[in-house]
């Protein structure tokens, strides 16, 4: 149960913070030009693997700049790819690419966290009548 919890209150405020930041931001495109590797433990085969950050570059202020993505790929970015970059107007140094798909995550988080939660839950109910029987 409190794994679902963990789960459900790291997705929600992932989104939260994410859309906060994005409904205020000055909103540039940007292309991804490089890509940053960096290394991850993969808990399922039990060793480090590559994944790759997408470095975007964009033009503000007729100034050119990049930044780099937080969110991760075990496949290399596809250079030229379009990225919609915010930037954050009362601080021009808080740039984040927006995460497209990747808030399908935080849903994900989310979910498990309730049915965890539900499933934490019933166990316990459960193992209380099974106490008092």
């Amino acid at each position: 149960m409190n794994a679902g919890i963990f789960l459900f209150f790291i997705g929600y405020f992932c989104r939260k913070n994410d859309k906060k930041f994005f409904k205020t931001a000055i909103k540039v495109e940007g292309k991804v030009t490089a890509y940053k590797p960096g290394q991850i433990y993969n808990w399922e085969i039990k060793r480090y693997e590559t994944v790759y950050y997408p470095i975007v570059s964009f033009y503000f202020n007729e100034e050119s700049r990049e930044v780099t993505d937080k969110n991760y790929s075990r496949y290399k970015p596809l250079m030229g790819q379009r990225r919609q970059v915010g930037i954050n107007p009362q601080d021009f140094k808080d740039v984040r690419v927006y995460p497209g798909g990747n808030e399908l995550m935080d849903w994900i988080r989310m979910i498990l966290g309730v049915l965890f939660m539900l499933g934490g839950g019933f166990l316990s109910i459960l193992s209380l009548i099974l106490l008092l029987v």
